[in-house]
């Protein structure tokens, strides 16, 4: 446990003796290592909330960049830059961090294999970073690096056995997490997590209250993270259960819109599968699939699989292999599948199940199991 005290530490360590208008945040990049790969001497810093984008440019020169203006809410952001050669150039993830009021100081270690990144920076920051080194340190000590090397060698009781160690260790650093925020209920470090969380681990009832809280703090006036929240909030009301799903229209493998209101209105339950050819577990689970829908189909059940493919012929080649004989639509847009972003998809495989009218009775089911104890309870 003293290893977890400099956690509460860091949360007051300045990243400048500088003094800093409200808002006002300077970044300092510094980046080393071979710079050859870069497309580009522009480096871009952006942030995830898609009702209030943020985005700030500055160039690169002699690998040092920097970044300032004044920043209204206090948020996560990331630094990317192109990379690759002219013609097949992407944009290249360099790290994430905290942005708050204050100097950032990133050094970058770039290689082909991905960067090195030390960050240093505000309260929050040093907050992330705290709890990443506690969690690197029990690592250490438990020598998971070695063990992660050979884990591919091991036998399945020997990789039970690592894989529970890691285990071990998250629970001890979300414990220190949660003592934080359980201290700190109304801290940047909790509206953070809360925001970072929330569709991965669906408390709506419990979010609402916390934002609530937020609200009720006038130092979150108008913060824009709160605001995002409540949109997220609503949004997921509207795709409860009890609730009408959103509908849609998407194209079939052959170019042909497929209406879904035009399939559960014929269908007593229909399912849409969300997955893709390279989702390994989505692959894993379709036989079991292919044996529901022949058992259930003439009784009522229909599926809709939406891929979040980006190649048609990778697409095609899954359906086949797979014998998934149910309707299929796409828009090869990746996680950016306009259905996806509609159901606020974060994860595959991932389910969504409606009765004739389009009223949602269950979802996020993961096993066989549960989804033939739902089709026997409604068929």
């Amino acid at each position: 446990m003293k290893k977890l005290l400099f956690i509460s530490l860091a949360i007051f360590a300045l990243s400048s003796c500088k003094s800093y208008e409200k808002g006002e945040y300077a970044v300092n990049l510094s980046m080393t290592g071979d710079l050859s790969i870069l497309a580009s001497d522009t480096v871009y810093l952006s942030n995830r909330l898609e009702n209030y984008p943020f985005t700030d440019t500055a160039v690169l020169e002699n690998g040092k960049a920097m970044f300032s203006g004044v920043i209204k809410t206090p948020q996560t952001v990331m630094v990317t830059i192109m990379v690759g050669d002219s013609l097949n150039a992407n944009p290249g993830r360099l790290c994430s961090f905290f942005l708050e009021e204050g100097q950032t100081d990133i050094e970058a270690k770039v290689a082909m294999e991905g960067p090195e990144v030390t960050i240093t920076g505000g309260r929050v920051q040093a907050t992330l970073d705290s709890l990443e080194n506690v969690r690197n340190s029990l690592l250490s000590e438990r020598g998971f690096d070695s063990l992660a090397a050979r884990f591919g060698m091991m036998s399945a009781e020997e990789q039970q056995k690592v894989q529970a160690l890691y285990m071990e260790v998250d629970s001890i650093v979300n414990a220190a997490e949660k003592a934080y925020i359980d201290a700190n209920p109304l801290s940047l470090y909790a509206l953070n997590k809360l925001y970072s969380n929330f569709e991965y681990d669906l408390n709506i009832d419990e979010a609402a209250e916390k934002i609530e809280a937020f609200k009720s703090d006038l130092e979150y006036a108008g913060n824009e993270m709160v605001a995002e929240m409540e949109s997220l909030i609503e949004i997921h009301k509207g795709l409860q259960v009890g609730a009408v799903a959103p509908d849609f229209v998407q194209n079939d493998p052959e170019g042909n819109p497929v209406r879904f209101s035009d399939i559960y209105s014929k269908n007593k339950v229909t399912m849409i599968d969300f997955w893709a050819s390279w989702c390994g577990p989505c692959r894993a689970f379709n036989p079991d699939l292919v044996k529901i829908y022949k058992q259930y189909h003439r009784k009522g059940l229909e599926i809709l699989a939406v891929s979040l493919d980006r190649d048609m012929d990778s697409w095609l080649k899954a359906i086949k292999d797979d014998n998934l004989t149910w309707k299929h639509v796409s828009d090869l847009g990746l996680w950016n599948n306009q259905v996806a972003q509609t159901y606020r998809i974060r994860y595959i495989p991932q389910n969504v199940f409606v009765d004739k009218d389009g009223k949602i009775i269950a979802k996020q089911l993961s096993s066989k199991e549960e989804i033939v104890k739902l089709l026997e309870e409604n068929l």
